[in-house]
């Protein structure tokens, strides 16, 4: 029964990809999610404007209309469900912890 509940509560807490994150915040956390941009049209890994701009208004440049832009956010938090490894912070926490 325990476990059910921290399932839960985990599937609640867990961060989802919105139009308001930039791609810089979605690249550091979700590293693999690169792949779905690259896909999608969206080459931003290498732009200035990647640390500061949201996907949305980087859809927004690149004609996507709000519908494409919902199915991509979709489609990027559906490749997060799947992608199980660390974030930037859990790989800096777990390379500290082997010294």
């Amino acid at each position: 029964m325990k476990n059910k509940i921290i399932k839960k509560a985990s599937k609640k807490n867990a961060k989802t990809i919105s139009k308001n994150m930039t791609f810089a915040e979605i690249l550091e956390n979700y590293p693999k999610s690169a792949n779905i941009l690259f896909e999608s049209g969206l080459h931003c890994i290498g732009c200035g404007g990647a640390m500061y701009e949201t996907i949305e208004q980087g859809c927004m440049m690149h004609g996507f209309s709000k519908k494409k832009i919902e199915e991509l956010i979709k489609k990027l938090n559906n490749g997060v469900l799947l992608e199980k490894e660390p974030t930037m912070v859990e790989k800096r926490k777990i390379k500290g912890s082997k010294k």
